[in-house]
C-alpha cells in the first residue's frame, strides 16, 4: 500500500513516477472548444445569409432566405443545450 496515492510501487517502474489521469474538467474544456468552433462557423453562415438577404438587387421578400436565417439562428441558440 502506498502512502501517497498515484505513486507506483513497481520496482521496475521509474522511481517516483506518478500515474495520473487528467482532471475530469479537461473533457468539458474539449467539448466547449468544439461547441465554440461550431458556433463560430454558424455565425459566419448567418452573417453571409444576412448579407445576401439585405444586399439583393430587388426589395421583394424572399421567404426562402428568411427561413434559412431563422433555421441558422435556431441552430446557434441550441448549441450546448
Amino acid at each position: 500500500m502506498a502512502l501517497v496515492s498515484g505513486i507506483s510501487l513497481d520496482p521496475e517502474a521509474a522511481i517516483g513516477v506518478t500515474k495520473r489521469l487528467p482532471p475530469k474538467w479537461v473533457d468539458g474544456v474539449v467539448e466547449i472548444q468544439y461547441e465554440i468552433t461550431r458556433v463560430r462557423q454558424k455565425m459566419k453562415e448567418l452573417a453571409a445569409l444576412h448579407d445576401k438577404h439585405m444586399n439583393r438587387p430587388t426589395l421583394d421578400d424572399s421567404s426562402e432566405e428568411e427561413h434559412a436565417i431563422e433555421i441558422t439562428t435556431q441552430e446557434i441558440t441550441q448549441v450546448g443545450q
